[in-house]
């Protein structure tokens, strides 16, 4: 099956790269889209969980409203300060890529090292887990140097996640002489 299927892999690499190359060009544009878009996107899911709340007033339906409510909150802060935005995104980030990272890091561990897809699988743990790290250490850099890490990383990552859908497109087609 998973021969089979090596170009949604592919995707994802291509989109890694494309994304790393975005916020390498241009940091700045991209760090103000990435809170613009946030902001935009706690608003209407903040507006749309109160109104379905409000519409169908099932049992806990205070909770979501007042969920909705905060969420609407996050994204006017996001809109109109996106400086505070950009710190706690920065730590966000650093967080995820910490945990992506460990999560990959096992998961190459457990593919094995002495095999193409085990390498790789560490090697983005590990750029992961080195994003999260400089994120955490040096949070004042701002969301633009933020943004020149994460194209580095997405860069990298990419590249490592398009080699190997191609390693495992290679692989599958050395055992069957048709892959789809």
């Amino acid at each position: 099956m998973a021969g089979r299927i090596w170009w949604l892999t592919l995707l994802q690499g291509i989109l890694g790269v494309i994304l790393g190359l975005l916020l390498l060009l241009s940091p700045d544009r991209a760090a103000e889209a990435v809170i613009m878009f946030v902001g935009i996107f706690a608003l209407a899911a903040g507006i749309l969980s109160v109104v379905h709340a409000l519409v169908a007033r099932y049992y806990f339906w205070g909770t979501s409203i007042t969920g909705g409510l905060l969420t609407i909150a996050l994204g006017l802060i996001a809109l109109f300060w996106p400086g505070l935005t950009a710190t706690v995104l920065v730590y966000v980030v650093a967080a995820w890529a910490v945990l992506f990272g460990l999560m990959e890091l096992i998961g190459g561990v457990a593919i094995g090292s002495g095999s193409v897809a085990g390498t790789l699988t560490l090697g983005v743990g590990l750029v992961s887990v080195v994003l999260g790290v400089l994120l955490f250490a040096a949070p004042e850099v701002g969301v633009v140097a933020a943004a020149w890490l994460l194209g580095i990383y997405f860069l990298a990552s990419g590249a490592l996640t398009v080699y190997h859908a191609a390693e495992v497109r290679r692989m599958f087609s050395r055992r069957h002489v048709r892959v789809a």
